[in-house]
């Protein structure tokens, strides 16, 4: 769904503070990488930023199988922000539209951000970042290139492991995968969804992705639990992480997946 709907334009323009802008910014859970479309809302010492909507297709087991187009959230998410601001009359900022990166400024920040040394995308990272001064994928890239650099003529030959990308040196087996990938995940079906999962080896076996194991333990709770959840998320990440943890009593990464389930804009997996 590209084209926002008639109601979301209507809610957003009776907000009590105006809306300045319309943003779409990357983030990830343990499934992987999604985008939160966000409204721009004044604020009194400093403007907010308020989901609207978040898209996701699919966790990064895509990178892994060579799938083509890893990344149509994006393509999505500038259409569906393009518009929504092109209808509230103010500007759409996408920092990163082509790759993932989380370490993007929001609107209000730009001034503050620096450009990727590499790309260009712009940046506002922490400090004490290894690889500050360039986004993680130009990061990942760089990295790759040094590996390539000491290859042996037959690892160049050898087919390339679709996670992380050394030689599958006598791997006749497709997809090709490195010995050393196969020792340290498994690769599986949900026998819920039929979605590729990829766990490590060190975690306990699991019949289900993530996402059906949460709608497994929301589907338990009584109503009033459930609503509290759902109260929560709709004010926030955070106050809606707080939230699930305390009622579920699960950890802040088996949290996540509840996110995007109860986000009434949310565009799921």
């Amino acid at each position: 769904m590209t084209e926002p709907d008639q109601d979301l334009i209507e809610r957003l323009r009776a907000m009590p503070s105006p809306v300045l802008a319309i943003e779409a910014l990357w983030d990830g859970d343990t499934e992987g990488w999604f985008i939160d479309v966000c409204a721009v809302i004044a604020g009194d010492a400093s403007p907010r930023s308020q989901v609207v909507r978040t898209i996701s297709k699919g966790g990064d087991i895509r990178l892994f199988n060579g799938q083509v187009s890893p990344w149509p959230e994006a393509e999505e998410a500038a259409a569906f922000g393009r518009r929504l601001a092109e209808a509230l009359g103010v500007p759409f900022h996408f920092p990163s539209p082509i790759h993932p990166e989380d370490d993007c400024p929001h609107w209000w920040q730009l001034p503050q951000s620096y450009p990727c040394r590499r790309c260009g995308v712009p940046l506002l990272q922490r400090a004490d970042l290894p690889w500050r001064g360039v986004c993680c994928t130009c990061h990942r890239d760089t990295e790759r290139e040094a590996r390539e650099a000491s290859w042996s003529p037959e690892e160049r030959r050898a087919p390339k492991c679709l996670i992380c990308g050394s030689p599958a040196v006598g791997e006749a087996e497709a997809p090709a995968r490195c010995s050393s990938c196969r020792t340290k995940y498994r690769f599986d079906r949900c026998s819920c969804c039929g979605a590729e999962m990829m766990r490590s080896r060190d975690l306990p076996e699991s019949k289900s992705c993530s996402q059906c194991e949460m709608k497994q333990h929301l589907a338990s709770l009584s109503p009033a639990e459930l609503e509290r959840i759902r109260r929560a998320v709709a004010t926030g990440t955070i106050p809606g992480l707080i939230e699930i943890r305390s009622v579920l009593g699960c950890s802040l990464a088996d949290a996540q997946p509840a996110i995007h389930l109860l986000r009434p804009d949310s565009s799921a997996r």
